[in-house]
């Protein structure tokens, strides 16, 4: 990966992936460096030069750790990719990119953090909890000038995230540059809320030889609405339905699995179903205080009685075993009364702002 791969988050800052970020010291941002100059980094050299050697670089300990454990980890995937696209990895050159173009969001999701959402920051500045300023996640002309440059090498994968990128007009408009001819030999990746999709998306994507959709719904109807606040349920069932209509689009559900929903799992994991589209559950660790073990025993009981009843379901072998892990998860679950608290400090401040309440969905 770190001799075909290029990464970006939020702020602008180069990666060597999306889970290995750079020390301080040689840190650089896409806003005042190109591309060029970043393939000359000593710390990406210093990578590259342990992966020559066969040797496990510290900052790559969670793909070697989830390798040794047998579960798959980032560089296995992207180098299963790189044999789809017939792409040779051992050429030093750019075949795969994955940028987060700032934080731009048109949802506050709860589990959400300032880094990936301009309204979950601005709704901390009203509350008066803000960390960041929004100007540190702002991508100046420079910023897309090197992103264009990138780009320009025709990447094989391209992977974007946000914020949102549906919502993200600058987005729209790289790809609708990228020239068609190699677009047809592209993959594209997209993790989207689905609250947006236009016409004009549809153009665009449809010039690309394959289009991974990663669709973000955690629960159907006014849960849904709740975890992600002010997103409508309804426009975003709606608009999955014409995404899925696309010949090149392979979507997938990505429920992010927390004590909000976990007594209501079973819902989203029909809904998928009747969409005919493939679910994966991720359980959520962080903020901690929405973790699924966090709740005090009668919720607990109530949600190891649903996750009973989901077992009895028809379910595919991952989904099989992510409820199986929950149950245990919540059975040997010791209840921590101060955790608690923060979590209902933490979303009652937001209801309020919101009004709304997390207890039409966690009757305690």
């Amino acid at each position: 990966m770190p001799f075909n791969h290029v990464s970006i988050g939020n702020n602008g800052d180069y990666q060597i992936c999306c889970i290995h970020p750079v020390p301080d010291e040689h840190k650089k941002n896409i806003n005042q460096t190109g591309v060029d100059d970043w393939v000359q980094n000593p710390y990406l050299k210093q990578v590259r030069s342990a992966f020559e050697r066969d040797e496990q670089h510290p900052g790559c300990q969670r793909c070697w750790q989830q390798e040794a454990s047998g579960t798959q980890s980032i560089r296995q995937v992207q180098t299963k990719e790189y044999k789809i696209i017939g792409a040779k990895p051992a050429q030093s050159r750019i075949l795969h990119i994955e940028v987060a173009v700032g934080n731009l969001c048109n949802l506050s999701c709860v589990m959400c953090s300032e880094y990936n959402s301009s309204a979950i920051l601005a709704e901390n500045r009203q509350l008066g909890i803000a960390v960041f300023d929004q100007r540190e996640f702002t991508w100046s002309e420079s910023a897309f000038e090197n992103l264009q440059q990138i780009l320009d090498y025709r990447p094989r994968v391209i992977h974007l995230r946000g914020g949102e990128p549906l919502y993200n007009k600058r987005i729209l408009e790289l790809l609708d540059n990228f020239p068609a001819e190699h677009a047809r030999n592209t993959l594209l990746h997209l993790t989207t809320n689905a609250t947006t999709w236009t016409p004009q998306w549809q153009q665009v994507l449809s010039k690309f030889k394959s289009v991974r959709m990663m669709l973000s719904v955690d629960a159907v109807d006014e849960l849904s609405e709740y975890i992600r606040y002010p997103g409508k349920f309804a426009q975003v069932e709606h608009n999955i339905k014409q995404i899925i209509k696309c010949d090149n689009v392979k979507p997938m559900i990505h429920a992010t699995v927390q004590n909000l929903n976990i007594m209501h799992i079973g819902q989203v994991i029909q809904w998928a179903k009747r969409m005919n589209i493939y679910l994966m559950l991720d359980l959520l660790v962080q903020p901690e205080y929405l973790e699924i073990t966090n709740l005090p025993p009668v919720l607990k009981q109530q949600a190891i009685e649903h996750l009973d009843s989901v077992l009895t379901q028809d379910l595919d072998s991952h989904t099989q075993s992510e409820i199986s892990a929950y149950k245990t998860a919540l059975e040997t679950a010791v209840f921590d009364q101060p955790r608690w608290q923060r979590f209902v400090d933490n979303v009652s401040r937001r209801d309020a702002v919101r009004k709304n309440s997390h207890k039409d969905f966690l009757k305690y």
